[in-house]
Formats: structure tokens, sequence, C-alpha cells
């Protein structure tokens, strides 16, 4: 639910050239040996602060890479996170029959990470593809309930890679599981 809901609310956040920094991480970050700049920032709810990183000169309507850092304040744990996130999944290979997911947890309870793919069609033929890989990692708890991060790298494209993408996939995403496996997260302010 988290991730679907931020694609609804990504287009009400304000994109400026001096994008705040609520997180305390203003980057670069850098994935895939690409470096990936502070781009927009907000509170799309109030238990959830998000930053979207892009490489230089890519822009939220027509993008390759991204990365993504969204702490939450939520009483779900990271099972719960992970469950929603499934349970969206789910429901949308009813209609994308190119979509795929797998979870690994990592530290049981503390840490997880889920990899999907999505797709969207123009009539027969696909017009997107994307790739997505997000770690969640518990940071701690308050009487609010637990802090959660979630750190993803999205890979999209269009028309005629597209398909390559479905069909290649397999031979990307043991690199980007163990890149991001490996990766030191970044440390926020919450």
């Amino acid at each position: 639910m988290v991730f679907s809901l931020i694609k609804l609310l990504l287009p009400l956040l304000t994109i400026s050239e001096n994008v705040e920094n609520l997180l305390g991480v203003n980057g670069p970050l850098t994935f895939n040996k690409t470096e990936f700049n502070l781009s927009l920032s907000g509170k799309p709810e109030k238990n959830m602060v998000l930053h979207v990183y892009l490489p230089k000169g890519e822009d939220l309507d027509n993008y390759n890479q991204k990365t993504t850092l969204i702490l939450l304040n939520s009483k779900k744990d990271i099972d719960g996170v992970i469950k929603d996130k499934i349970k969206d999944l789910a429901q949308r290979q009813k209609l994308d029959f190119n979509c795929t997911y797998s979870v690994q947890e990592m530290v049981e309870g503390k840490e997880s990470m889920i990899e999907y793919v999505q797709t969207e069609s123009d009539g027969k033929k696909l017009s997107e593809a994307e790739y997505s890989l997000s770690r969640v990692k518990w940071l701690s708890e308050n009487d609010n309930g637990n802090y959660i991060l979630i750190y993803t790298y999205t890979w999209r494209t269009y028309d005629a890679e597209a398909q390559d993408m479905i069909k290649n996939i397999k031979s990307y995403r043991t690199d980007f599981l163990n890149e991001l496996s490996k990766k030191e997260l970044p440390e926020v302010k919450y």
C-alpha cells in the first residue's frame, strides 16, 4: 500500500531547485554506478517523509533510474509493510501479466528486500516496464510505532526497450540484489 500510495501522491509534491532536505540525506546517493541527486521531498502523509533522487538530466515524468528514501512511523512492523506491498502486487497481477515479485528476509523481523516488475501497455504493446528493488529496514520503536526506512532503486524503460527489460531482467537482477544487500544505507534524521 505504501508504494502505490506514493505513486499517486508524487504529482502533488512540489519540485523546485531548492528541495528541502527533510531526512538529513542530501546526497548524492550512488547505485548501479550512477549518482542520484535530491530532486523532490515532502510529507505525503503525517507519518511519512519522502525523498526522491534522480540522475542529472532526468525528471519525474520520464526517468530511466531513480532512488527513493521513505521514512515511515507506523504501527506496522517490517512484515506488515511487506505484506501490504505483496497484497498490492497480487492485485496488480490480475491485470498486468508481466508483474512479478519476490521477497528475501535479510535479518528476521528487522530487514527485508522486495523486488518487483510492473508494466504498462498501450493496446497490445508494452509502453513501459519498471523494475524496483526495495530494502526495508526497521530503525527503532517509540510510543507512536515503528520507524522504518525504505530505500528503493527503480529502473524504468519505455516502448521497444520495455520488452527487452522483461526478457532480460534475470541477467540484471542478481547484480542489483547483491549491490543493495551490501549497501550501507544512509542515516536519516527522525
